[in-house]
């Protein structure tokens, strides 16, 4: 996906898209610009949740006896 917004976004940047409608967005290429950074958020979330959960079923860290406040 991204090899494809990526330049989809700088064709509409470099050709100043901008809306048909005479009262429409000036900028559209602005909002064509966050569609790649949109989904390299996504990617971001997707990225930290699977760690997350790998590390949840790795049972990783380990809570030692001085984590969790215990007295010996």
């Amino acid at each position: 996906m991204m090899d494809a917004l990526v330049p989809y976004a700088w064709k509409a940047f470099v050709l100043e898209e901008r809306s048909q409608a005479p009262s429409g967005l000036p900028y559209r290429f602005v909002f064509n610009g966050f569609l790649p950074l949109g989904l390299a958020l996504v990617a971001l979330a997707l990225f930290s949740r699977l760690t997350r959960c790998t590390t949840l079923l790795a049972g990783f860290p380990r809570a030692t006896s001085h984590a969790t406040g215990e007295d010996d």
